[in-house]
């Protein structure tokens, strides 16, 4: 935390951190150091939630940072080293009943803009997926067709309508002279090249084209996606922030 803190205060912020633990002190600043950020942060041994933060730092701070057990006792402390315009306070605390406690300490004190963040851990699923997609030369493929298929049904309705007048004419000229027609092959039902449907079912299916195209022929690609986990166990956290402005 306070290497990230540190980071945001460079190149010409400074540092300062406090802890109840000696040997955590001593630690934090040999880290700091090894680190190369000597000059630019202080570790103080110190409990600042009885003693403060010392009189050198009052009216000096433009943040403050709080992330104790009883976040509430410090406030005040932080108050009196916060600059008196514009500068921001930040309470961490585990569960919402420090919470109210430390609003109610802000509100005490006349911070302004108090607002309070619950932190949550989301973790997702990644996943790499191959998926079948549309391009633009498969549409424009099936597009074309459709235009050929149209163009052979039409066709072959054309046909159909013409074979069906010239077998209306002649059964009614056959009805009306009673003159039987010479047969032209041994079975006159077969003639025909092919078998033609009705009417009908042509037009509907010119309405409604089909082609033997399926999604199987469709390329792959792949694709990264995410999702949250239905169910996450983690620790609750809420942030409260507030501006000191006299």
């Amino acid at each position: 935390m306070s290497h990230a803190i540190l980071r945001a205060c460079l190149p010409h912020g400074f540092l300062h951190t406090f802890d109840i633990d000696e040997s955590r002190v001593q630690e934090a600043q040999r880290e700091f150091i090894e680190h190369g950020f000597g000059k630019n942060v202080k570790v103080t041994h110190r409990n600042v939630c009885a003693l403060g933060y010392g009189e050198d730092l009052e009216n000096s701070v433009d943040a403050c940072l709080l992330d104790l057990p009883r976040t509430w006792d410090a406030i005040e402390h932080a108050y009196k080293v916060l600059k008196p315009d514009g500068s921001r306070l930040c309470t961490f605390s585990p569960c919402i009943e420090q919470v109210q406690q430390n609003v109610a300490k802000m509100t005490e004190l006349k911070f302004k803009d108090i607002i309070t963040l619950e932190c949550l851990i989301r973790p997702f699923q990644v996943h790499l997926s191959k998926m079948r997609v549309w391009t633009d030369d498969i549409l424009q493929g099936l597009v074309e067709l459709d235009k050929k298929r149209f163009e052979n049904l039409n066709n072959l309705l054309d046909q159909t309508k013409k074979i069906k007048t010239e077998i209306e004419s002649t059964s009614s000229a056959q009805d009306s002279t009673d003159v039987e027609l010479p047969r032209t092959s041994q079975s006159s039902s077969s003639s025909l090249p092919y078998e033609y449907p009705d009417l009908e079912t042509l037009n509907k299916t010119l309405n409604d084209p089909k082609s033997s195209f399926s999604a199987n022929m469709l390329p792959k690609k792949s694709h990264t996606y995410a999702k949250q986990f239905h169910e996450t166990i983690s620790h609750s956290g809420y942030l409260t922030f507030a501006s000191k402005r006299l």
